[in-house]
């Protein structure tokens, strides 16, 4: 038989991808044994234009917090000098001589970009890593870490997992032996341009308490707080509540993050309510018993003089218990233990 260039290039590729021996009579080809396609090589990425951004801090308290990867452009000028303290300098893959630092709110549990190092002095590029932590001080967790990317056209692929969503993390960039260059970044996926959320974990406070209710910011720091309708006593900067300087209701609170830079505005909500003491809210904060006072607004049981609101949640009496007024929204379940009596007076 006539052995053509093309049925021999086409056995040594399939002695290749396919290493199971068969013999001349099961002379087929497995359908999950190789893929033949004419598809090019995917195309290298662009080098993006500049954002106009602003450069990066010298210190880490001082990083500058990225809105806009599409085109970040930086620079290890000679001008930023060593910030670092015992444990970051342990943590990093390299020696620091000209170190300067960024941050940016991850999107996702992982995130990708690719970095350009051009025009570099020396020629030797730079260090780049990736982490969260400490910041000035204390340990730092490490995600990614490389010492030593080189200048090129093409990007280096900078990746890492394991992040928080919402939570801050820093890129701390150096020069490779105090190398002069210039770098691009753009993100590839999971990181977010400006992103912040709030919540209060005790979203309903008693107007006789004079404990404030804190809430927990996740994401982007620094945002003014707000409320409507008005009437609720609330801290603009730190978001704490004072429930005895505020007038019953509901409220919807606001947290901004005016637009900056590159940064579009982000705006989150959260809803909380403010009862007098005549008012009991089901909170269910501790478990799903009637008798623990840490699942009711004010911190105290219902009595008989006590109109009582069940949102949502299992709610259990072991007890004999009288209030003057009851209102179950359909999400709550309420049950009273066998021997035990429920008096309701109006």
């Amino acid at each position: 038989m006539k052995l053509t260039w093309l049925t021999i290039f086409f056995s040594c590729i399939f002695s290749l991808t396919y290493s199971q021996s068969i013999s001349s009579s099961e002379a087929a080809i497995p359908n999950d044994s190789i893929t033949i396609s004419n598809n090019p090589f995917p195309a290298t990425y662009a080098l993006p234009s500049c954002v106009g951004n602003a450069p990066a801090g010298n210190t880490c308290a001082t990083a500058t917090s990225i809105c806009n990867f599409s085109g970040y452009c930086g620079n290890t000028s000679s001008a930023y000098t060593i910030n670092t303290w015992p444990q970051l300098t342990s943590a990093f893959c390299g020696s620091i001589e000209n170190n300067s630092f960024i941050s940016f709110v991850a999107l996702e549990d992982s995130v990708s970009l690719n970095i350009w190092v051009l025009n570099s002095l020396d020629g030797n590029g730079i260090q780049m890593m990736l982490y969260d932590g400490g910041c000035g001080t204390g340990p730092v967790n490490v995600y990614f870490c490389n010492s030593h990317i080189f200048p090129s056209p093409d990007p280096t692929l900078i990746a890492a997992t394991g992040l928080t969503p919402g939570n801050t993390y820093f890129i701390m960039i150096d020069g490779f032996a105090g190398d002069v260059c210039d770098y691009r970044i753009s993100a590839l996926y999971g990181i977010n341009t400006q992103f912040a959320s709030i919540n209060y974990p005790d979203s309903v406070g008693c107007a006789s308490s004079a404990i404030a209710m804190p809430v927990v910011i996740s994401g982007t720091t620094g945002g003014v707080f707000t409320a409507s309708p008005a009437g609720l006593s609330i801290n603009s900067n730190s978001g704490n509540i004072m429930p005895n300087q505020s007038t019953p209701g509901n409220y919807t609170v606001t947290y901004t993050l005016n637009a900056s830079g590159n940064c579009t505005q982000s705006v989150s909500t959260d809803a909380v309510k403010i009862v007098n003491a005549a008012l009991y809210v089901w909170t269910g904060n501790a478990s799903s018993s009637w008798e623990d006072p840490r699942n009711w607004s004010c911190g105290q049981l219902p009595t008989s003089t006590s109109n009582v609101i069940l949102n949502e949640g299992t709610i259990v009496i072991s007890s004999n218990v009288t209030i003057y007024s009851l209102s179950i929204n359909p999400n709550a379940v309420l049950t009273v233990t066998a021997g035990y009596n429920l008096i309701i007076l109006h």
